[in-house]
């Protein structure tokens, strides 16, 4: 004898329904809020995801190379510092060498000069009051020096030499100094007297 299947019982308790509402209620036909979510979890990702090693890579290279572009820039900003120095320093010791070198060579050329004492001589019945100068070249300036006491000695003896008559006239005048000039280079033997100057002349006659 077949026994018939037994048929499943339904516990209507233990079953769960979803609600049924009608759709003709606005209220109950309105979903109810979810939180977005998505937006949540794209944030979140946005700050939790790390970021890949290639691009970090070329971020921290870039922060290399521009360190090394601002150090070359700023050796290239000291070269030129330091060249303009050199320039200017190279510049001013020319400059100064050739101010030294003119200033050596327009002493060269300047003439040494002696003024000796006042002297008083009479010559024919006149008396002659005369101070002169001695003029020599530079390089003679030492010879200068030393034969001071000689041609101090020598003056008023080379005045005798002179004509008093050329005391009276510009042109007697220039006589008279190539006179003096030329009797004391004789008597002290040599050439190194170029000019005598007259700086003072009184004359009186008798």
């Amino acid at each position: 004898m077949t026994d018939k299947p037994k048929r499943p019982k339904l516990l209507s308790s233990e079953l769960d329904f979803e609600e049924i509402t009608d759709p003709s209620d606005p209220a109950a036909s309105k979903p109810a809020s979810v939180p977005d979510l998505m937006e949540d979890g794209a944030e979140k990702a946005s700050i939790q995801r790390p970021q890949p090693a290639l691009f970090t890579s070329a971020a921290r290279y870039g922060d290399k190379e521009s360190k090394a572009s601002t150090a070359k820039n700023s050796g290239r900003d000291n070269f030129t510092t330091y060249a303009a120095i050199i320039a200017l320093v190279g510049f001013i010791a020319i400059f100064g060498a050739i101010v030294y070198t003119k200033q050596i060579k327009s002493d060269a050329l300047t003439p040494s000069y002696l003024t000796l004492p006042q002297n008083v001589v009479t010559v024919d019945d006149q008396t002659i009051r005369m101070v002169i100068t001695v003029q020599v070249a530079s390089a003679d300036s030492g010879w200068l020096a030393k034969h001071k006491q000689a041609l101090s000695d020598l003056f008023p003896i080379v005045m005798t030499t002179i004509d008093v008559n050329d005391l009276n006239t510009e042109e007697g005048m220039d006589r008279a100094r190539e006179k003096l000039r030329t009797e004391l280079n004789s008597r002290l033997q040599t050439d190194k007297i170029q000019a005598v100057l007259v700086d003072e002349l009184l004359t009186r006659s008798h």
